[in-house]
């Protein structure tokens, strides 16, 4: 009985490990075959491993609006992986979702058509394209992943229309020939490094909708660099203390978040005054700020990042509000002089290694 119910078990995983059985399409015009799956009542073009194209294949692509009778609405992972030869891609309306790496390294590739039924333009699908002159990013994409357009060098100019909510960690980093972005007035969070090494990248529209901004987003482009020393303030942000960072900061009126890594590495930071209108405090804020020794968190705060006070030495007290939810991993790491902290009812979750290193911590209620 045992034997027979573990070989039960095994063909049960083994089932669900396989892929969906694939069906290829020869495009009469181009002579190029395609893979694509069925999946319920859609399809779906990916073999689940590799391109669904052979790599060798050249010129444009033109995805058709069915395969077996069925309406093609996903682009899966590496679609057209590596296919160098490419040189333009037109997705059809029907289409919303493109998956990840789904059209990497395809360095011939100089023009996109993106469907307007597309809502997610996943992780790494266009990264490395370097040709890649002109891409339109319809109004009903809500999400851009991590590294989507990472390394387009050829782009020159990006609207991100209003639907879009969030900007991934380096969506578009490296785009060395970006001059211009247009962020919509629907997004509420730019992810780091999300445009880290534009180079030339010299005007940025932030719409206040925007509540947070990643470590080092915008370090790296024409628009930073431009910036005066200061406190950088990006919409209702505050990104980044450039320049030498002094002993004393008033965070500014207006202002509803500290971006990641805003003062990371300001040892020389001993006040900082933070504006009843924050909310949220990024990742890194503070870390190793080892001159910082005390830190009043307003009222009104809901979360504190991963790391926001870690390495803060010379830290030995921390006023947490109620209205403050989550700590993140390693807030108040390697905070070896802090003595005593609070934490509020209203906390439902406390990150890993939180308070870890904190050497000189005697007492936390919770």
């Amino acid at each position: 009985m045992k034997k027979k119910l573990v070989t039960l078990i095994l063909g049960g995983i083994l089932s669900a490990a396989l892929p969906l059985a694939a069906d290829t399409w020869t495009d009469p015009d181009t002579g190029y075959t395609l893979t694509y799956r069925i999946k319920g009542d859609t399809a779906e073009i990916c073999d689940g491993y590799s391109a669904a194209i052979s790599p060798e294949s050249t010129g444009a692509v033109v995805i058709p609006s069915t395969l077996g009778g069925k309406p093609v609405t996903s682009i899966g992972d590496n679609a057209f992986l590596d296919c160098r030869g490419l040189t333009s891609v037109t997705i059809p309306n029907g289409v919303t979702s493109i998956g990840g790496w789904a059209f990497w390294n395809c360095r011939g590739l100089t023009n996109v058509t993106i469907g307007n039924g597309v809502k997610n333009i996943s992780h790494d699908a266009f990264c490395c394209c370097i040709n890649l002159t002109s891409v339109t990013i319809p109004d009903s994409v809500t999400n851009i992943g991590s590294s989507a357009f990472s390394k387009c060098s050829g782009l020159t100019s990006v609207t991100i229309p209003a639907d879009v909510k969030s900007i991934g960690d380096g969506a578009f980093e490296y785009c060395r020939g970006l001059t211009n972005v247009t962020i919509g007035n629907g997004v509420k969070n730019i992810s780091h490094d999300a445009f880290f090494g534009c180079t030339n990248l010299t005007s940025v529209t932030i719409p206040d909708s925007v509540t947070s901004i990643g470590g080092w987003a915008f370090n790296g482009t024409s628009f930073y660099n431009n910036q005066p020393d200061g406190l950088v303030v990006f919409g209702k942000v505050a990104y980044r203390m450039k320049g030498t960072c002094p002993p004393d900061v008033v965070i500014p009126a207006g202002v509803t978040s500290i971006g990641g890594a805003a003062f990371s590495g300001c040892s020389g930071l001993t006040s900082v005054t933070i504006p009843d209108g924050v909310t949220s405090i990024g990742d890194g804020a503070f870390y190793e700020c080892s001159g910082l020794t005390s830190v009043t968190i307003p009222d009104g705060v809901t979360s504190i990042g991963k790391s926001a006070f870690g390495g803060c030495s010379g830290l030995t007290s921390v006023t947490i509000p109620a209205s403050v939810t989550s700590i993140g991993d390693g807030v108040f790491g390697g905070c070896s002089g802090l003595t005593s902290v609070t934490i509020p009812d209203g906390v439902t979750g406390i990150g890993e290694e939180a308070f870890s290193g904190c050497s000189g911590l005697t007492s936390v209620t919770i």
